[in-house]
Order: structure tokens, then sequence, then C-alpha cells
């Protein structure tokens, strides 16, 4: 709500997606959404409605669906979070050694009690997408930061990488850990 901005996408096989344009989620199949009612499904104060823009749209990218796609999925590996201006982003690896960054606000709504997989999907000539898996589907599409965000990220890594980790902990400490 933040975008000031509700996306609703339709894909291929009739699935719903919510989204700001960005970032999108998966939506329950009880209630079909529509530009009507997804305020009110999304329980929007009825005086702040107004100031939202709803769209819905068939989305033909093949690659929203929440079905896996062994050939446009990469598997990758959280590493990290960095605080980042005012945002929490987790820095992951693909096998072929790429960098890819994800604000934790957008995999907060998407996360499951299970834990979640992450894979980049690809597409020629667009920008490839993070997918976040439950169990065997897909529950939220996510753009990646920036290459310029995460190469801020990696060159401030850089910065202190000539410092030294001293530690202060006890001999007992140590032995605990």
């Amino acid at each position: 709500m933040n975008a000031k901005s509700a996306v609703i996408m339709t894909d291929r096989d009739g699935k719903q997606w919510l989204g700001d344009g960005r970032y999108f989620f998966a939506a329950d199949d009880s209630l079909p959404l529509n530009e009507d009612n997804v305020l009110a499904v999304l329980d929007v104060d009825k005086d702040k409605r107004d100031k939202i823009r709803c769209t819905q749209a068939a989305a033909f990218d093949p690659r929203m669906t929440i079905m896996p796609d062994e050939e446009r999925d990469v598997k990758l590996t959280p590493r990290m979070s960095v605080y980042y201006g005012d945002e929490m982003i987790t820095i992951m690896t693909s096998d072929d050694n790429e960098l890819f960054g994800i604000r934790q606000s957008a995999i907060r709504p998407a996360n499951a009690k299970y834990g979640l997989a992450f894979f980049a999907r690809r597409r020629e000539g667009m920008i490839p997408w993070i997918v976040c898996f439950e169990d065997m589907f897909a529950t939220a599409i996510l753009m990646p930061e920036p290459a310029r965000v995460i190469a801020a990220i990696v060159d401030g890594m850089q910065d202190i990488m000539p410092y030294k980790i001293v530690s202060y902990e006890t001999r007992e400490d140590a032995e605990e850990a």
C-alpha cells in the first residue's frame, strides 16, 4: 500500500497475483479479486481507498506461474542480510557466482512457517525475477534490487576488508561457543 498501487495479475493458469508492479504475491483462491473488492479484502480504510490506484490485467509473461520451471529457475542461496539505506537486504548467490539482493520487506509477506526456497527465474532480454517457493509452489515473484545497490553493498564490504577481527571473549566464552 506504500506504493499507492494495487495490481491484480492473472497468469495463464488462472492464478491471481496481487502486487504493486514490482513485488507480486500469490492470492488466495477462495475469493476472486477485482478492482472493486481488492482494497476491501486488504482491509484498507474506506477514507484511504481513493488514494490507491487499482488495476487488473492478464499476465502474458510465462515466468508468472506458481509452478516450478526447470528451464528458467536457478537456485539461489541466501548468504547474508545487510542493512543498506533504510532497508534490510538479503544477498543471495547462484551457482554461477551471480549476486542478487532482495528487500526483507518484500520477502516478509511470502514467509512461510516451513521456510522458503529462492530461485532466479530468467527470460531472455529481461531482468530475472526472484521466485519464492514454499514446498513446491511459488508464493511470491519479486524484482531484485538494482545492480547499483548490490555494487554499493559489495564496495562497502571491501572497504572493511583490511580490518581484522579481534576476539574479546574470555577463554570460557570461546569454549562454550
